[in-house]
């Protein structure tokens, strides 16, 4: 057999470590951001408008390239920002079938405060066709107008090669936002346009805020239940703490790095609930194992062999799912580095959950179980003891007649009931 790994006296160390870090993860999220605490300020979640409200307006510069300086996805940032729209924005990348000329694409997101949910609830009383989009239009057309300025110029012209792709899209009934004017050789467009807007209501967004909320608690439930069944109930209240442990981490990372926590992001979460399960299933299962074959072994024997016996097959999982979550988060772009950076702090405290928070909670479980059977086997074995004392006084002083001498056969019951207690088979 492969060495043996000491774990239960490296919990000793990682539980405290785990501790610090599950309430760092409150600090940051729950606490109020008003506290003045330079470096450890909380920080609390950057809310996306999937659960805030608000807009998510794509816009295309077709002046582009023009100056590259001019466009660049830290200017627009900037500008944006100026204008009060935030600075939550994407480059959005364009094929060449979709770009026409030096276009570039943007997606802004916006979301609306606390003060202008509430105006905006005003004015619907007066004008109940006024939507996110129109009450956003200003500072929308406040950006446009930097934009310009910063390019240079209002209108762009298509000739050449970039008319002849855009009649053809046109001819293909595609449509092309912000046309001026077409002629046989020439199309005039806006230079910055919106190609498409949409709004999500503060109504729909803290109903997204409820579902997601339930749905999380529903994986967790059915989870407890599922691990319960194949397992035991002390096992399941393990792994259910492991899998809490490890969506708080993710939660404190996210609110911490200033992530933005959108349903994308809730689905990462949900990933790393899933993987973490799957791994702690894993071990459960060869503790279980273990507990059938070792049954004359200490538990903290058992869990040092079970842990380490499933050692290599967790860290080759683990380090093959982190390294194409790392590729996908340095060159996927960012549309999708909130999903893979929660991914990767979500493996990596998966597997420290499930190595050195599930199997100490299981472990302390079972020792209590260990203790209880010991106290019971004691109990019985000093009753038959004294049995058997009572029967050898009698025959001795010749109260029984006849009693024949005591032999082994007759303390066949207390260790027919000691091994059951213990869970042996005869």
């Amino acid at each position: 057999m492969k060495r043996v790994i000491n774990f239960v006296k490296l919990q000793k160390v990682m539980l405290p470590i785990i501790i610090i870090f599950m309430l760092a993860s409150i600090w940051t999220i729950f606490l109020p951001k008003s506290l003045p605490l330079g470096f450890l300020t909380p920080k609390n979640f950057n809310v996306g408008i999937d659960f805030q409200g608000g807009v998510s307006q794509r816009i295309t510069i077709y002046s582009g390239d023009s100056d590259v300086s001019g466009v660049s996805i830290e200017k627009i940032r900037k500008l944006a920002e100026g204008a009060g729209l935030g600075n939550n924005v994407q480059e959005v990348i364009l094929n060449e079938k979709q770009r026409i000329g030096k276009a570039k694409s943007f997606l802004i997101k916006t979301g609306l405060t606390e003060n202008e949910e509430k105006e905006l609830a005003e004015l619907k009383k007066t004008q109940p066709d006024m939507t996110t989009a129109q009450y956003l239009g200003k500072k929308t057309e406040k950006l446009f107008e930097a934009l310009n300025k910063e390019c240079g110029i209002e209108d762009y012209e298509l000739t050449g090669a970039e008319f002849e792709k855009a009649n053809e899209k046109l001819e293909n009934e595609e449509k092309i936002e912000g046309i001026i004017s077409r002629t046989e050789n020439k199309i005039v467009l806006k230079n910055v346009v919106i190609d498409s807007a949409n709004t999500v209501s503060p109504a729909s967004s803290k109903g997204m805020r409820t579902q997601a909320i339930l749905l999380v608690i529903f994986v967790v439930a059915v989870i407890l239940l599922y691990v319960t069944i194949r397992f035991k109930f002390q096992f399941a209240l393990a792994g259910v703490l492991a899998l809490v442990h490890d969506a708080l981490i993710c939660c404190g990372m996210i609110s911490f790095f200033g992530i933005e926590l959108n349903l994308t992001v809730v689905a990462a979460i949900l990933t790393v609930i899933g993987y973490s399960i799957n791994d702690t299933i894993v071990i459960f299962d060869r503790v279980r194992e273990n507990l059938g074959i070792m049954k004359d072994e200490h538990p903290d024997r058992i869990f040092n062999v079970s842990l380490s016996q499933t050692l290599g097959r967790t860290l080759i999982t683990s380090l093959t799912t982190l390294f194409p979550v790392v590729a996908l988060f340095i060159f996927g772009g960012s549309n999708i580095k909130g999903f893979a950076f929660v991914i990767m702090v979500g493996i990596v405290a998966g597997t420290v959950s499930t190595l050195f928070l599930a199997s100490t909670v299981a472990l302390a479980f079972e020792r209590v179980e260990s203790k209880e059977k010991i106290k019971k086997l004691n109990a019985i074995q000093e009753k038959e003891e004294k049995k058997m004392k009572d029967l050898q006084a009698k025959s001795e002083d010749g109260t029984v007649a006849n009693t024949a001498p005591i032999r082994a056969e007759d303390n066949a019951l207390s260790k027919k009931t000691m091994m059951k207690l213990m869970g042996k088979k005869k």
